[in-house]
């Protein structure tokens, strides 16, 4: 009995009641429909749904900085609905961008427009929205971007924006961003957490970004010198403790886990938040050069690390700086190019039960730290840990990554996941 709003470019009128979805016209009756996102979405109220019609969707007035802004809120218990209609493709696509260097200057010529755009935006203050199976792309800014609390974002993909594809901000809390696919984003990550706390990142798919469509890494631009070297699967901005008070952080209680990133230009997860837990999180193939499967940036306190896979980074698997009180276990660092693991310690931690094997210098490697090691296995000794071969199933098998194009971000998940379980079981 929800009322339900329809979004269609192709309708006859504006807005017109009883939408007709085979004949894509209007009668009479409750359901309403209009012909733009924006319009249908300033109309919806608590428990409405709002449906798009598959198609294309491109920008509104020039100088818009929001393609699409959300200006209600739903309720706990009756949360706005924003969803493709059935498996229809949805797209929101942006004024786009320049990769080439045609002024000949060293940098990517960028954005062109004045106004940089976000294709989607939940605004501060916009609770208990749910967005479902859209795409983004072609954004000269971002693709969504979350500022409000207690909103849901699922199923959803962004590709080719020039900066993060889904980004969190404004210390927003209790957003959950799940069976995401981000890819060849230019800038920053795939997916970021800019400021926030207590959201939960889980079962997303990030990949390639920092790339072009031909493989390419993007070029430089003004004020990041690395151009794609700087875009990570999952980033959590420096910001979480550069814009906090001595000793504090603004980002913590997050949850993120069964994230798959990989083939980003620089690190798979880079991180700086505190007082949170990864869990089951695996990044490989990242980087050019020297990058990580995982690094936190600035040292913070209280992180909990459980069954986190690093495999064939250029750099450290692990590169974990904390303060105090990490807690790092079940974790496996296999064929990276540098290091397995690297401890940065100002204080104490609890490293026990992990793996690390075949690493191209060491193992582990501990700096200054007053850490616990306990029950590890570091092939080569490290750290006066549990030696010698750990027998894994397959520890030389390459992890496939070629999708069909049919499938759905669950199928892909899971092909990836089946193939890690498979090789590297003890």
């Amino acid at each position: 009995n929800a009322h339900v709003i329809f979004i269609d470019k192709h309708i006859a009128s504006p807005r017109c009641n009883s939408y007709n979805i085979q004949a894509r016209r209007c009668g009479s009756g409750k359901e309403t429909a209009y012909k733009t996102i924006q319009a249908g979405i300033d109309a919806a109220r608590a428990g409405f749904s709002v449906v798009i019609r598959g198609d294309t969707y491109e920008h509104g007035k020039d100088g818009e900085r929001r393609f699409v802004s959300v200006t209600q809120s739903g309720t706990e218990n009756q949360p706005i609905k924003i969803q493709n209609y059935h498996d229809e493709l949805v797209v929101l696509a942006g004024r786009g961008f320049e990769d080439r260097d045609l002024n000949s200057d060293g940098d990517a010529d960028g954005v062109s427009t004045q106004s940089k755009e976000i294709l989607f935006t939940i605004p501060k203050g916009i609770q208990h929205i749910h967005v479902k199976g859209l795409t983004f792309r072609r954004s000269n800014s971002h693709g969504l971007v979350i500022e409000g609390d207690h909103n849901i974002v699922e199923f959803c993909i962004a590709h080719d924006n020039w900066m993060a594809g889904f980004e969190i901000r404004e210390h927003a809390q209790y957003n959950q961003l799940r069976y995401l696919e981000a890819f060849r984003n230019r800038h920053h990550s795939g997916i970021r957490l800019f400021t926030g706390s207590r959201n939960l990142i889980e079962n997303n798919l990030s990949y390639k970004n920092g790339q072009e469509p031909n493989g390419n890494w993007v070029l430089p631009i003004r004020g990041d010198p690395a151009g794609g070297g700087n875009a990570d699967g999952f980033g959590v901005a420096k910001n979480c403790v550069d814009d906090a008070r001595e000793s504090d952080n603004l980002c913590v209680e997050n949850v993120v886990r069964n994230n798959i990133v990989f083939n980003n230009a620089d690190d798979g997860v880079d991180i700086s938040f505190a007082k949170s837990r990864l869990e089951r999180n695996i990044s490989y193939y990242n980087g050019p050069k020297g990058i990580r499967g995982f690094k936190v940036l600035r040292p913070t306190t209280d992180l909990l690390w459980i069954g986190n896979i690093a495999l064939a980074n250029p750099g450290p698997g692990f590169e974990a700086r904390s303060n105090s009180a990490m807690k790092f276990y079940h974790n496996l660092a296999l064929g990276n190019m540098t290091d397995g693991f690297v401890f940065v310690s100002q204080g104490d931690g609890d490293i026990r039960n992990n793996l690390a094997y075949k690493n191209g210098k060491r193992d582990a490697k501990s700096r200054n730290d007053l850490m616990n090691y306990k029950n590890n296995w570091f092939a080569d000794g490290s750290l006066g840990q549990k030696s010698g071969d750990p027998k894994l199933v397959n520890a030389e098998m390459a992890i496939n990554t070629n999708f069909s194009k049919e499938w759905s971000i669950v199928q892909k998940l899971t092909f990836i996941y089946e193939q890690f379980v498979a090789a590297y079981r003890l």
